[in-house]
C-alpha cells in the first residue's frame, strides 16, 4: 500500500479513500487515518495513465438574423407605400 501525508494526531498514513476528477491534469484525492478516520483533501496532478480523453470544445449553433424588410419601414424612410 501507497503511504500518502501522516495524520497530524495519530502520526499513521493516509490512504486513499476515493480520487475526483478537477480538471482535466489535476484531480482531488480523499485521504483518510485508518485509525482516526480523520479525511485529508489533495490536489495532485493526474499520472499519463488516468488521464481523460480530450473533450471538444462546445460549438453554439450559428444564429442566422433576417435582414430588415425595407417595404415595412415608415413613409418617412423613403419608401413609396400605395393608397387605396
Amino acid at each position: 500500500m501507497i503511504g500518502f501525508q501522516p495524520c497530524f494526531i495519530c502520526q499513521l498514513n493516509r490512504r486513499l479513500v476515493s480520487a475526483e476528477p478537477v480538471t482535466r491534469e489535476y484531480e482531488l484525492q480523499f485521504l483518510e487515518c485508518p485509525k482516526c478516520k480523520s479525511l485529508a483533501r489533495l490536489v495532485q496532478k493526474r499520472s499519463g495513465a488516468n488521464k481523460l480523453p480530450q473533450e471538444r470544445p462546445l460549438r453554439t449553433p450559428a444564429v442566422k438574423l433576417k435582414a430588415p424588410d425595407i417595404a415595412k419601414r415608415s413613409p418617412g424612410s423613403g419608401a413609396a407605400l400605395a393608397t387605396g
